[in-house]
C-alpha cells in the first residue's frame, strides 16, 4: 500500500476515534474535551490536504438554467472529474457503458442509473 493510502487511512481512524472520544463529554474534564477538539481540527485539516484531489473532481460550468415553480435547474458540462483507469476508453474520455453514472431526478426525488445504449442518435439514413 501508498504511504499516501495508508496516511489517509490513519487520519481518518484517527477522526473516528476522536469524535466517539468528543461524543463522551460528560465522561472527560474539560481540557481533555477541548484538546481532544483541537486535535480533531488538526486532523480535519490534514484530511482536507491528504484528499485535496477530490476538490478538483468537483469542476463544472453552468451552461444554462431552467427556473421552474420551486425549483432551479442546472443545465451543467463537466469541466474535470477523476475516474480510475478501469472506466476510461484508449483516448482517455469516460465509458459511459462501464461506468454508468447516476442521475438525481428532482421531481420524483429518485436516482437513475445511465449507461445502457438504447439506440444510436444520427444514424437515420435519408431516403429518397
Amino acid at each position: 500500500m501508498k504511504p499516501k493510502a495508508i496516511a489517509k487511512i490513519t487520519v481518518d481512524t484517527l477522526m473516528t476515534l476522536a469524535l466517539l472520544f468528543l461524543m463522551g463529554y460528560q465522561f472527560w474534564s474539560d481540557a481533555a474535551h477541548e484538546w481532544a477538539g483541537a486535535g480533531m481540527f488538526l486532523l480535519f485539516i490534514l484530511h482536507h490536504i491528504l484528499n485535496a484531489n477530490w476538490y478538483q473532481s468537483l469542476l463544472s460550468s453552468v451552461e444554462d438554467i431552467y427556473e421552474t415553480k420551486g425549483f432551479d435547474n442546472f443545465i451543467c458540462t463537466i469541466d474535470n472529474t477523476y475516474a480510475e483507469e478501469n472506466v476510461l476508453t484508449e483516448d482517455g474520455k469516460l465509458n459511459y457503458r462501464i461506468l454508468k453514472p447516476v442521475l438525481f431526478e428532482m421531481p420524483t426525488y429518485e436516482y437513475l442509473k445511465t449507461g445502457d445504449v438504447i439506440g444510436k442518435c444520427m444514424s437515420f439514413r435519408k431516403q429518397e
